[in-house]
């Protein structure tokens, strides 16, 4: 899944999931995202290491909001 290119893209747009989707589907992005764009896979050592470690830490706090919505009482 492409990283988006555009500047504070919001944890469904950096996951390409849609609203309200169930945490299974939330968990296995993140893992799929966690390998493809971890700084230590090919991948992401194609990019400037800051670049990679700045998507790395904006995939984490994504997995970590869309982790509390969907187990908030609210959601």
């Amino acid at each position: 899944f492409p990283f988006p290119s555009h500047r504070d893209p919001t944890p469904h747009q950096i996951f390409h999931l849609p609203r309200g989707a169930p945490p299974s589907a939330i968990k296995d992005r993140y893992y799929e995202l966690v390998k493809e764009h971890h700084p230590d896979s090919p991948p992401a050592r194609a990019l400037a290491p800051d670049i990679a470690h700045q998507r790395f830490r904006a995939i984490r706090t994504a997995y970590e909001s869309l982790q509390r919505k969907s187990f908030s009482p609210s959601s």
